[in-house]
């Protein structure tokens, strides 16, 4: 499978054959793209979302904003070096119409005041007893940091860095994602933020699946 899109972009996108499959085929990507691996061993490489009003894990996006929008983020911002691949596949599509939304990082309008900001101010990485700190950028490093979720500012400074991303800020860069049974997304989680939209329809939710990978 080609992934030219993936490297020149930032992400890209399939139409599996069926979805009974689904599962198999984005591990067969995962494997293509580096090494897959399990978020939580007790779940497996590959992981099942569904907006849900009661989350099942505790300290998640999931946890604290339910069956509401998320902001955007980086998956495993949490880890020291954050997955580099995210492998999605719509194994239902639902009724609530629910959208991703991509927004890559370097196509966002950022002053060099504000990329300072991000390069030095410090966050607490929250990940229980492995806790960090961390910046959102770094000279030393190529990925991007940021998950609003697990990373807590430590001074006025860091809030104002967390201001580069509202929503106003990101509208313009932003993509989205309609979602239908078997398509298949692939997001470089280092230069690609993601987020979920409100659901603009009732009923049935979209059941996502997801592999990461390293």
């Amino acid at each position: 499978m080609k992934y030219d899109d993936l490297h020149m972009r930032g992400w890209c996108e399939f139409q599996a054959s069926d979805t009974v499959s689904l599962s198999e085929e984005l591990l067969d990507i995962a494997k293509e793209l580096g090494h897959p691996v399990a978020l939580r061993n007790s779940i497996g490489p590959v992981q099942q979302l569904v907006p849900t009003a009661k989350p099942q894990f505790k300290n998640s996006l999931s946890s604290k904003y339910k069956e509401g929008e998320f902001p955007l983020h980086i998956d495993t911002a949490h880890w020291t070096t954050p997955c580099r691949y995210i492998v999605l596949g719509c194994l239902k599509q639902g009724e609530s119409q629910r959208k991703t939304n991509l927004v890559i990082f370097d196509e966002m309008q950022i002053s060099d005041e504000e990329r300072l900001l991000l390069m030095t101010e410090p966050f607490r990485i929250v990940n229980g007893r492995q806790s960090f700190y961390g910046t959102i950028l770094a000279e030393n490093r190529p990925f991007l940091r940021y998950d609003p979720g697990c990373m807590a500012p430590t001074n006025l400074r860091g809030e104002i860095a967390l201001s580069v991303f509202a929503s106003f800020r990101t509208k313009d860069a932003n993509i989205s994602i309609d979602w239908v049974d078997g398509k298949i997304v692939v997001i470089d989680n280092w230069r690609v933020m993601h987020g979920r939209g409100t659901g603009s329809g009732h009923g049935a939710e979209r059941i996502i699946s997801r592999v990461l990978v390293i």
